[in-house]
């Protein structure tokens, strides 16, 4: 072998001649001689240059038979253009049995093929280069194919006898030509194609549509006749992928440089209605002719197969036309009138015999054709209703459509009544009824039928009756004029006619089932109570051997009536009939009734008017049938759904399911040991035993246990975990003791599985801290007597694992009860032992330490002090030994961290614990703790104290506002408890939070008494002290006495000086008194100076206020002037007893009034812009006009409240309009475009090996899930028909306006229609008002900017001004308003709400059309994560109803992904249990594509999921991930059962593994996530167990042979 230069890890160079005879090795007949060459093969693959070789074998033309090629490399430059060399070899290659199984791999590439014709495989290798070489490398590629199609094509129409060689060579070059056309279009590179294709092609049609039309039966034999359908058919698909790539940019108003092929593409369809018709009709006239000659030549058969399919494609033409622009399709010429011919092939089908229907290709009527007839006609439907908007005013029969049609869309008519009724006729008698092969399947298997029935939702466009269905429904929709009256009477006359046979059977369940449907529309013709007991409880009784076939529609039809809230759920003839169906097993019934009855039990016990006094009566008899069932069902499938509805019945029941709670405890074990690894039953089991504990209350434990430990067993956990978890929570919170009543296990007995749980399981930390919380409130000193190391072990294991802050902030407030709820002595040495104390101060000593974390420690290290101060020196000190740190630089530690920590207290409780913890540590006496006391501790006490002298002092007062305690509250945190109301913890909860002490103790200085230890040691030392000190003292004593002899001298002295002043002191006395009353006289009049001058003031309205007020208009002077007025009213009003006052009483009145009524056409005149045009700038009018005239209208409020308040109705209503205008026409140009977006959500084996690219959404749709980022989708790009946008960006569009414009609108609101009082100082300040003054209100650097997202500026368009996004903020007008009150902030809401409810209920519309259908799973949960980034920042901006809103809307979402994830479980369960993945085929078979191309598409939605996800705990997202794994390891294993060679299993499977280490490894980024790392271990293990088998079974082959 030589040696190649070095490219990455090939360093060999493949030998062609060792390649050329292991490949005609592979084609022996010796056994021994292929297992050897494909072990060879495998080696060579490894080496440079296989792929080329192998290539160049197969265009050698040799006699090889079969070809394998497993796996490519990448291609080099100078292999490729070898390869396009070669490629056109292969379409005239006489072997056309030869077959490929090939994986090639190009630069960025990758697809999968599996056993394809070569030439089939050749179309794909040349599709793929042509992707990346085409036409700069390659630039005769696309001559080259046509050169062969013209040449080819010339002989095929002109001679008679054709060569079978050169048709060969035509038929491949076209499907060359398909399959390339296919790859360019999805690479949007078909501009030049178009140019240089579409003439010709349309040409080449044309000339074989002629040669078609012409076809008589005599010549259906003939294979001249096969090969003009296969070449006719090519060059059609060719012509339909031009066309499809062309309509988008057709549709646009511009059109760009497509303007010229428009008269090309409306050539073609118009050509292809009138091509459908004339083949359709031939194609049925020729299968007639077939059949009456009783023919079944072989030719003749595959003519009418080519001609079948042929005919299908134009249906799927005209759909995926549909499909992209429905609006636009219906203005098509002839789009009406084909889509009419279809119905009219529907009836045509329904008048002749059934046996003309049928799902083969040589049937008269092909189920296929008649679906894509009802399909078109159903999306029609909304275009011809009379009621549509702007829609046709007059009506018209079908005959006249014809001619209509050609005309503007404004004259377009609707349906006339007489085509709808016999319209809905046509479906209740002859699609909707059953048919002899639904009857046989229910009779052959029930209870799979039962669940086939239970699907169709998601098979209606595959199945005729479903389809049916779905048809009348939107008959009944758009046209309810028509289609109720039909029904209403069709019902009163079939109710009244007798039923026996099996014919009047059928029809009357099929007019049920159509009722049913239409529900919501027959509900109020329908007496539905009057039907029920008169007609439907008989019907319910009836013997005759047919009825099970109404039994089972009526089951239907009530829980249809009932859960579509058509009638409350209060009448007892409902539970009496479903009851007796639920229980009857005599004549006339049989079990699809009463697995029907137990779902519509459930549909109707699960609605939101179920009535409980009502059904109590029932409930025995409903426990005792639904517990029989799930015993006598077959399937799991079904024992599932009987469960839920179990589980149903014991949630609305409650307590009172307490008497039947031993029958249902009774069987769960047997069921449990049944269902064997059927998780999804097992994990309902669980469930329902869930629900019987919370409700019933009582002990299971002899059942709980078991369950519990299995359920959280190795291999099982992964499947039932979080359902276990929640089992046992319940049971734990309901309990009275953990201890068993009986000889059966306790509770007790889990306690060390979840201490295991607690030290090894990250991803259920949460849930088992809340577990082990729930056993302290049972019976602490149990737990603790029993578990104390190993628990306190698992503290200290999680809390320095890698559990995230959340879940150790869980773990230290479990650890806060612990110390509450147990001695000391039970925790205390445990505690040490484990060294949580220890973590504990090297928490407080680290640098990274999360604050959150820091003050739990404090919080703990509180609640030990208070528990037992005593105990908590020795941890002290025992830390200080371990540690070998000084026990004084432990306590600076703690002491340090207990004063910084203090500040980050927000809720004053928590304070109150750090004060009495503080307490507690001062009693003790320790130096390093009273050193503190004058300064950190008294200023801790200090702050604790204020708190209450404050909170007490102002309630004493009994002023409004007074601060209240949380400690003072009847009500704490809703989180203390932990989710636990109506459980017995709930009880145990409120009860511990009574008895604690910081609930209890009041703080006084008593309670910080030093222990008497310590004082006694404090006064021996003071005694020393002063001893020591006494000589200084008697010295200090005879000082003093000295001292006072010389004072007494010196008060003599100065006695006879004061005599001598006494006399002086009276003459000045008097002068003093005569000086003082001149003061006092001149102060008087001081005082009087200013109140006369204010009076005089206020008593007077000058003369340019008057004159502002009645002879100018309202502008900003007014402003200042209207401030004073107001001020000069209160004043005369204060000052009424006063007669200047009253007499001016009357003037001033006047101008109030006259300045009331200018304001009041002032302020609508403001709003006159916005009504008129919803292009004004709604938020420039709000802050530079109505926020500077906010002084006026709260001069309205106060003064002319009447006014204010027509005013404040004429702003909601015109806001209102605005808003609802403006959002209404967004919301319907965001329609329009994601209309153009068809994205159905695809399972995760969609595509099972049909197309082998892997399913690789963009991960830029992942960004949408954030505010941050791209502009939002503008309405003028609806304009645009070929814009597309994926439905996350368009939601986000939504959801970031709404949120935009609602609180910037809720800003404005609370800003300037709250009412407030005349403010003192505006007296002084006139210009002082509530706002900012214009200027400022205009500068950027305001608080405000925080309140709006960052959208991008390009949003502040014409078309979607009133909800511009651009990078600026509303203006925060308002003065803090989450300080406001309730009261005060309750009609501001109000108002708010009244603006915008019609746009909520265009978002929440919307939103509904977004989950139905529900979209693929990375999109939804993208649009989940949207709707939690909002929410947030709804939450910061301070908009409580948007707030509520949002969170409306996410809890729409979060069972909508449950549901598509668990449907993506479900079918890869079943795939990999060798179960049916399609319509049409019974069981799937599994290749190396379509398992390449599961694992492509599961590394995708994992690494999607794992982007999205921030938290690592997200239960509802991995333990879905976690099951499509397991679904996914069983699926590989089962795929590789069928590989007989050991060796050759082994290395499939690790080649497998390999392909999704390699792209779950791609993104470096991700890896860091736990989630990550698990699952790249997981794989990583399989992956080495494989190659360890292949090892093995290596040697001990070689074992053998020696």
């Amino acid at each position: 072998m030589a040696t190649a230069p070095k490219l990455g890890p090939v360093t060999e160079v493949v030998d062609p001649q060792e390649l050329y005879r292991v490949i005609t090795q592979a084609s022996s007949q010796n056994p021994a001689d292929v297992q050897a060459s494909s072990k060879r093969v495998k080696e060579l693959l490894d080496y440079f240059g296989t792929f080329d070789g192998l290539h160049e074998i197969a265009a050698t033309r040799s006699r090889i038979k079969s070809l394998e090629i497993t796996e490519g490399r990448l291609l080099s430059d100078e292999h490729r253009v070898r390869i396009r060399a070669r490629c056109m070899t292969f379409l005239d290659e006489e072997d056309d049995t030869a077959s490929i199984s090939t994986r090639y791999r190009f630069a960025t590439t990758s697809f999968t093929l599996h056993s394809f014709k070569v030439a089939e495989c050749n179309e794909v290798i040349v599709a793929k280069i042509a992707r990346q070489d085409y036409p700069l490398n390659w630039p005769s590629l696309l001559a080259d194919i046509m050169d062969v199609i013209r040449t080819n094509l010339q002989s095929l129409c002109s001679s008679l006898n054709n060569d079978p060689r050169s048709t060969l060579a035509l038929r491949r070059s076209l499907a060359l030509l398909n399959c390339l056309l296919k790859e360019l279009s999805g690479a949007k590179m078909l501009t030049g194609v178009i140019d240089q294709l579409h003439e010709v092609m349309f040409t080449y049609y044309s000339q074989l549509a002629t040669m078609i039309s012409a076809l008589v039966p005599a010549v259906i034999s003939d294979q001249r006749t096969a090969d003009n359908l296969i070449v006719a058919h090519f060059i059609y698909k060719c012509l339909v992928k031009m066309a499809l790539w062309l309509w988008p940019r057709l549709i646009k108003p511009e059109k760009g440089g497509f303007a010229k092929l428009e008269p090309w593409f409306l050539q073609l369809f118009q050509s292809s209605t009138g091509q459908l018709k004339i083949l359709s009709e031939l194609r049925i006239n020729l299968v007639l002719a077939l059949r009456a000659s009783g023919t079944s030549d072989r030719l003749a058969l595959l003519s009418v197969d080519r001609l079948t399919r042929h005919v299908r494609v134009f249906g799927k033409f005209f759909r995926r036309l549909q499909q992209l622009e429905p609006a636009k399709f219906v203005e098509l010429p002839t789009g009406n009138e084909i889509v009419l011919y279809y119905w009219d092939r529907v009836v045509q089908a329904t008048n002749g015999p059934p046996e003309l229907i049928q799902d083969t290709p040589t049937a008269v009527f092909p189920v296929r054709f008649l679906l894509q007839a009802m399909v078109l006609f159903k999306e029609n439907l909304a275009r011809w209703t009379p009621f549509r908007k702007g829609g046709p005013k007059t009506e018209t029969s079908i005959d006249c459509l014809w001619e209509l049609w050609s005309f503007a869309d404004d004259s377009r008519p609707a349906l006339s009544q007489e085509f709808v009724e016999d319209a809905v006729r046509l479906l209740v008698t002859r699609f909707i009824p059953l048919k002899p092969a639904d009857l046989e399947g229910w009779m052959s298997d029930p209870e799979e039928w039962v669940n086939v029935e239970d699907k169709e939702n998601d098979q209606w466009e595959y199945e005729l009756r479903p389809c049916g269905e779905r048809v009348l429904m939107t008959l009944s929709s758009q046209y309810k004029d028509y289609v109720t009256p039909l029904l209403e009477t069709t019902f009163k006359q079939t109710i009244t006619q007798p039923t026996v046979d099996l014919a009047s059977v059928i029809q009357k369940e099929a007019l049920y089932c159509a009722i049913g449907r239409c529900a919501t529309r027959l509900r109020d013709v329908i007496p539905f109570s009057q039907w029920l007991q008169h007609n439907l409880l008989a019907e319910a009784r009836e013997t005759n051997q047919n009825y099970p076939i109404i039994k089972r529609r009526i089951a239907w039809l009530i829980g249809k009536w009932i859960s579509d809230m058509c009638t409350p759920a209060n009448d007892p003839n409902i539970w009496e009939l479903l009851v007796h169906l639920l229980r009857d097993r005599g004549p006339g019934t049989d079990s699809v009734v009463r697995l029907t009855a137990a779902t519509a039990l459930q549909e109707c016990i699960d609605t939101v008017d179920f009535d409980f006094d009502v059904f109590a009566p029932y409930l025995p008899a409903v426990v005792t049938e639904l517990v029989k069932l799930m015993g006598e069902a077959d399937t799991m499938e079904v024992k599932q759904r009987l469960s839920k509805s179990l589980n149903v019945v014991i949630e609305r029941a409650g307590p009172q399911i307490t008497p039947h709670a031993q029958m249902i405890s009774t069987c769960i074990p047997q069921l449990w040991t049944a269902a064997g690894e059927e998780w999804l039953f097992k994990a309902q089991l669980l469930v329902v035993v869930t629900s019987l504990v919370s409700a019933t209350k009582i002990s299971l434990n002899s059942l709980i246990v078991p369950l519990v430990r299995e359920g959280l067993s190795p291999g099982v956990a992964i499947n039932l975990d979080e359902d276990a978890l929640n089992l046992w929570l319940a049971a734990v919170r309901n309990s009275s003791s953990l201890l068993s009543s009986t000889n059966g296990p306790g509770l007790i007995e889990l306690v060390p599985l979840a201490v295991s749980l607690l030290s090894n399981n990250l991803d259920l930390l949460g849930k088992i801290v809340s577990i082990i919380e729930s056993y302290l409130f049972v019976d602490a000193p149990a737990v603790l007597q029993g578990f104390s190391l190993p628990l306190m072990n698992a503290f200290v294991k999680a809390l320095t694992g890698q559990a995230i802050v959340t879940n150790q902030k869980d773990i230290l407030t479990c650890l806060e009860f612990l110390t509450q709820l147990a001695p000391a002595a039970l925790w205390g040495e445990a505690m040490h032992v484990a060294g949580l104390f220890i973590h504990i101060v090297n928490l407080l000593n680290a640098e990274e330490s999360s604050p959150i974390l820091l003050t739990e420690c404090i919080y703990l290290l509180a609640r030990i002090a208070l528990a037992d101060r005593q105990m908590f020196l020795q941890l002290v000190s025992a830390t200080s030994q371990t540690t070998v740190v000084p026990e004084t630089k432990v306590w600076e530690t703690v002491m340090d961290h207990w004063w910084r920590q203090f500040d980050h207290m927000s809720e004053p409780r928590y304070r109150k614990l750090a004060a009495l913890g503080m307490a507690s540590l001062v009693s003790t006496g320790r130096p390093e703790v009273l050193d503190r006391l004058p300064t950190e501790i008294f200023n801790l006490w200090t702050d604790v104290f204020f708190e209450v002298k404050e909170s007490r002092k102002l309630a004493d007062s009994e002023e409004d506002g007074a601060l209240t305690l949380h400690w003072d509250l009847d009500q704490v945190p809703q989180s203390y408890y932990a989710e636990s109301e109506e459980t017995l913890e709930f009880d145990r909860r409120k009860s511990f939070l009574d008895n604690d002490p910081v609930s209890n103790n009041i703080l006084f200085c008593g309670s910080f008494a030093l222990d008497e230890t310590a004082i006694l040691t404090q006064d021996t030392q003071q005694r020393l002290f002063y001893h020591g000190q006494a000589k200084d003292f008697v010295d200090l004593h005879e000082q003093v006495e000295t001292s006072v002899n010389l004072l007494d001298s010196l008060e003599s002295f100065l006695s006879t000086f004061q005599k001598d002043l006494s006399s002086v002191s009276g003459q000045i006395s008097e002068l003093q008194e005569r000086s003082t009353d001149i003061d006092n006289r001149l102060k008087t009049r001081r005082r009087i100076e200013k109140p006369l001058s204010s009076l005089l003031s206020d008593l007077t309205i000058p003369p340019p206020l008057a004159i502002t007020i009645l002879d100018t208009d309202v502008g900003e002077p007014w402003i200042a002037t209207i401030t004073d007025f107001e001020r000069r009213l209160d004043v005369l009003k204060a000052r009424s007893r006063v007669k200047a006052a009253r007499d001016l009483g009357d003037v001033a009145e006047g101008l109030r009034i006259v300045a009331a009524t200018k304001l009041r056409t002032f302020f609508l005149a403001l709003l006159r812009p916005i009504r008129t045009s919803v292009t004004t700038n709604m938020q420039v009018m709000q802050t530079s006009i109505f926020v500077k005239y906010r002084a006026l209208f709260a001069f309205l409020q106060r003064q002319a409240p009447d006014v204010s308040n027509e005013l404040q109705r004429a702003y909601t209503s015109t806001a209102r309009t605005y808003y609802e205008t403006g959002f209404r026409r967004y919301i319907r140009s965001l329609g329009r475009i994601k209309a153009r977006t068809l994205e159905k959500p695809e399972s995760i084996i969609s595509g099972n090996g049909d197309d082998g690219e892997p399913y690789l959404p963009s991960q830029d749709r992942l960004a949408y899930a954030k505010i941050e980022g791209s502009g939002v989708v503008l309405a003028y790009m609806s304009d645009d028909k070929s814009h597309k946008e994926p439905i996350e960006a368009i939601l986000r569009s939504i959801l970031l306006v709404l949120m935009d414009n609602a609180t910037a609108e809720y800003a404005f609101i609370t800003a300037f229609f709250r009412s407030e009082s005349l403010a003192p100082h505006l007296a002084k300040e006139p210009d002082n008002a509530l706002f900012s003054p214009p200027a400022t209100l205009l500068s950027p650097d305001r608080d405000f900017d925080a309140r709006r997202s960052n959208v991008g500026s390009e949003f502040d368009t014409h078309a979607s001004r009133p909800f511009r996004s651009n990078g600026q903020e509303p203006r925060n007008a308002t003065a803090r308003p989450n300080l406001m009150d309730k009261a005060e902030r309750s009609p501001l809401d109000a108002i708010w709400k009244q603006i915008l409810d019609p746009v909520l209920e265009y978002c929440k519309t919307f939103l509904a059309t977004v989950l139905e259908p529900i979209p693929p799973a990375v999109p939804l949960l993208t649009m989940i994560r949207l709707t939690e980034a909002v929410t947030a920042e709804v939450q910061k901006r301070d908009c409580p109803p948007l707030e509520n809103f949002m969170f409306t809307m996410r809890l729409q979402m979060w069972p909508a992904f449950q549901k598509i994830m668990s449907e993506h479980c479900d079918v890869l369960k079943k795939l990999a249990e060798g179960g049916g993945a399609s319509y049409f085929s019974r069981a799937a078979s599994t290749t190396d594509a379509s398992v390449s191309n599961i694992c492509n598409r599961y590394i995708v939605m994992f690494n999607s999921f794992v982007i999205l996800t921030d938290q690592e705990e997200e239960t509802m997202i991995f333990s879905n991930l976690f099951r499509l794994r397991q679904e996914l390891a069983k699926l590989i294993a089962r795929h590789t059962e069928s590989i007989s060679d050991d060796v050759a299993k082994a290395t499939k499977q690790s080649a497998m593994y390999e392909v999704l280490l390699q792209g779950l490894n791609k993104g470096t980024h991700l890896t860091t996530h736990p989630k990550s790392q698990k699952e790249l271990a997981y794989w990583a293990e399989k992956e080495e167990e494989a190659r360890r088998r292949i090892v093995t079974i290596a040697q001990s082959r070689r074992v053998r042979k020696r």
